[in-house]
């Protein structure tokens, strides 16, 4: 059982925690394992939809266009974390069967939260070149997430 953990990363600025929208779907560019070609699109997995695959379910499924095999994606249950700054944080584990994530792409949304006892609440939809920036009306100060990137590593 192959697991992939996302492992999100970047400087914070008036912002506490930054996390992948819960429910959101991701892209990942895949690579087959048994012909080693990358699929020509991302490969969509989303939580909400489900895929009947051989008497279980998955959240995606595609087929390799070169060797025909088929690659399944499913989401861990209770997987989904933040980035509180510091080291790379995880914020979602995928079981990659027959396929191996190479790639994430960063669309969104997200969500953050201000620092400093701030009530503040963000919600944005992607970063422009890893970057996203705002402004904390609670705290009268400018707010960002910079230099945002994704690793993924097996688990």
């Amino acid at each position: 059982m192959p697991i992939y953990v996302v492992r999100f990363s970047g400087e914070l600025d008036g912002i506490a925690k930054v996390r992948p929208a819960a429910g959101r779907a991701w892209k990942f560019g895949v690579t087959c394992v048994k012909c080693n070609e990358t699929l020509p699109t991302p490969m969509e997995v989303d939580p909400g939809e489900t895929v009947e695959f051989q008497g279980g379910t998955t959240h995606a499924m595609r087929s390799c266009k070169v060797c025909r095999n088929v690659i399944t994606a499913t989401i861990v249950a209770r997987s989904e974390g933040a980035f509180t700054g510091g080291a790379p944080a995880p914020v979602i584990a995928v079981d990659f069967r027959a396929g191996e994530p190479v790639s994430v792409d960063f669309d969104g949304p997200y969500e953050a939260e201000g620092s400093g006892g701030s009530s503040s609440s963000f919600s944005f939809a992607a970063f422009e070149r890893g970057d996203w920036f705002d402004y904390d009306e609670n705290n009268a100060c400018s707010v960002s997430v910079t230099q945002a990137t994704y690793a993924i590593d097996r688990r």
